[in-house]
């Protein structure tokens, strides 16, 4: 019951959003040539979309999808895929390998990411590469960047160095 209630108030915010965000277009269409009245009527649009949470809204979406890059180690880079999903700030997903490593973890194997949370622009969670949390996970931190997640990630092994990483946004 609960599920449904937010799901019906998640629709109909999308559809407030994206109205809102239509009426700004067509004004902007409308004034065409009256500089006044389309900075004017801008300036409405944004405090209603403050006003009604939308740009909180797509604040806490823009994690969601797919974020793809490379984690370079010892010269060598592999392609990984992040699917993140963030639940009203609870952030869970995947990360998955897209290409071979030549190691022990082969092309198209996922793994959950845990612990995952962020605070303003950062970003950090772990992936446990056995199964459980143990030397061969790899702790995340990663800054957003508009379309970008850059950062590292390192092994909790002691002494593991920093791997960099950078992910740009899919869709």
């Amino acid at each position: 019951m609960i599920s449904d209630i937010q799901s019906l108030v998640a629709k109909w915010s999308n559809t407030l959003c994206s109205g809102w965000l239509t009426a700004l277009a067509d004004f902007n269409r409308s004034t065409k040539g009256n500089t006044m009245k389309t900075l004017f009527g801008m300036l409405i649009t944004i405090a209603v979309l403050f006003a009604s949470g939308c740009v909180k809204q797509y604040q806490a979406n823009y994690l969601d999808g797919r974020w793809r890059g490379y984690i370079t180690e010892k010269g060598k880079s592999t392609l990984v895929e992040l699917r993140l999903r963030d639940h009203q700030g609870r952030i869970d997903g995947k990360l998955t390998i897209l290409s071979e490593t030549g190691e022990d973890i082969d092309k198209g194997m996922a793994f959950e990411i845990i612990q995952a949370g962020r605070s303003g622009n950062n970003l950090k969670f772990i992936v446990p590469l056995a199964g459980k949390v143990d030397d061969d996970t790899i702790a995340f931190e990663l800054l957003i960047e508009g379309n970008r997640l850059k950062g590292h990630g390192h092994e909790l092994r002691k002494g593991s160095q920093n791997l960099p990483v950078t992910f740009a946004k899919q869709d």
